[in-house]
């Protein structure tokens, strides 16, 4: 399916997961807590397994088993966090994409959006760099 095609159904595209926004949201404040996005975090099963998968991972060389989701937010810090959360929510987005069956848009960049394309081009890689090696180091 084309973007362009997509773009002109309203309601083809999905909204972020509410956890999600919520997540985003508390990262934004002036001074994020971490305990509350802890507690955001928890809400979602699918976010909090991912999110212990990545602090447990040999990326973060921790000696110990986390198993709160307290304790991950901060293993990871905010800016991982930040990352996991939009992968998690580009995951489900691409997954419930009509006619996609999971498979990633082809984000070909239209005259003048070169620098949105780019900025998607990154959001994807991040997203399989810690959906398919939560150990790698890098995009």
């Amino acid at each position: 399916m084309e973007l362009q095609a997509l773009l002109a159904k309203s309601n083809a595209l999905p909204s972020i997961p509410k956890v999600v926004s919520e997540v985003l949201s508390e990262l934004d404040a002036d001074d994020p807590s971490p305990r509350k996005i802890g507690q955001l975090v928890a809400t979602d099963p699918a976010l909090t397994a991912r999110m212990l998968k990545l602090a447990n991972s040999a990326f973060f060389n921790v000696t110990r088993q986390i198993s709160s989701v307290d304790d991950a937010v901060g293993i990871l810090g905010f800016s991982h966090v930040r990352t996991l959360v939009t992968a998690v929510a580009l995951s489900s987005s691409f997954k419930a994409v009509p006619g996609q069956s999971g498979a990633v848009l082809a984000l070909q960049p239209q005259h003048g959006q070169g620098l949105p394309g780019a900025g998607a081009r990154v959001a994807v890689a991040r997203w399989r760099v810690l959906h398919c090696w939560p150990g790698a180091r890098g995009g």
